[in-house]
């Protein structure tokens, strides 16, 4: 009975969501090595992308992108040395697609025939819900919307909601600690042959916290940790990264201005956004 009543505690049920968020973050995301990240789509950007008509792999059904195999879409590659193919992925896992939906875009046309469709489509796994597998960013909205709930006029916990604050700045802070997967991939021959759809950490720090501000931000404890938590993650993460920190806490700033009345609660909110970067940049490099 003791062990089924903590099983549903929040502290309990959301230990369980982090650990699962972070070893998915262990297996999606390469260990940093000594240098700040670059943007993931810098590659992306400086290669060089083919030239003339392309063609596009739709949705054969509806479903959630569960998963994504792209050794499957590079052996495509070299399964097509007469003619060389590039293939663009059109939508991150996690996202939802209906029938007809661009799943991908294959350079050139004419190789997209119906053989190398089926072989594309068959690398996305699309079912009937959200999975864990290759999807970090699911973990972050199931611990958001746990704080979401929380704020809710009808419960009103906001330590609950504090508590899925702790918990998604340390998921980001372990995502700002690693090295982005490239969105491009290229053959010897220097030409892109895959692109992919990755996270970024401007990303998930918007997915994380958006809505908790949107939602809690007239609560000058809600506002508080939420400026502590980004200061926090601004002495951890490589300085590249704070600009989506402080865009985050402007956002907080602003929202609190809109919402607080209370003027003494208001103004250690705007004392308290005006120097938490300061204060923690420093330690981080």
């Amino acid at each position: 009975i003791n062990h089924s009543a903590r099983s549903i505690q929040a502290s309990v049920i959301l230990h369980r969501e982090t650990r699962r968020t972070l070893g998915r973050v262990d297996v999606l995301f390469p260990e940093r090595v000594g240098h700040a990240a670059r943007d993931a789509s810098d590659d992306a950007r400086s290669a060089e992308l083919p030239t003339g008509t392309s063609g596009f792999v739709l949705a054969s059904h509806s479903g959630y992108l569960q998963a994504l195999h792209p050794a499957e879409l590079w052996k495509l590659e070299h399964a097509q040395r007469a003619s060389p193919i590039t293939v663009r992925i059109e939508i991150p896992v996690g996202a939802f697609v209906i029938p007809g939906s661009r799943l991908a875009t294959v350079w050139p046309a004419q190789a997209l025939d119906e053989g190398l469709e089926h072989a594309v489509r068959n690398a996305f796994a699309l079912g009937s819900e959200r999975t864990i597998e290759q999807d970090v960013e699911f973990g972050i909205v199931v611990i958001a919307d746990i704080a979401l709930r929380a704020l809710s006029p009808g419960i009103n916990d906001p330590t609950t909601a504090t508590q899925c604050i702790d918990r998604l700045t340390e998921i980001l802070a372990a995502l700002g600690l690693r090295e982005p997967p490239s969105e491009a991939r290229q053959s010897p021959d220097g030409m892109v042959r895959l692109l992919m759809r990755t996270v970024t950490f401007s990303g998930a720090v918007a997915l994380a916290f958006d809505q908790i501000r949107l939602f809690g931000a007239e609560n000058p404890v809600i506002a508080r940790r939420l400026l502590v938590s980004l200061g926090e993650l601004a002495a951890v993460v490589p300085v590249s990264l704070h600009e989506a920190l402080r865009a985050q806490g402007n956002a907080v700033l602003n929202q609190s201005r809109r919402s607080i009345g209370d003027t003494n609660a208001l103004r250690s909110i705007e004392l308290l956004e005006a120097t938490v970067f300061e204060r923690r940049a420093g330690r981080a490099s």
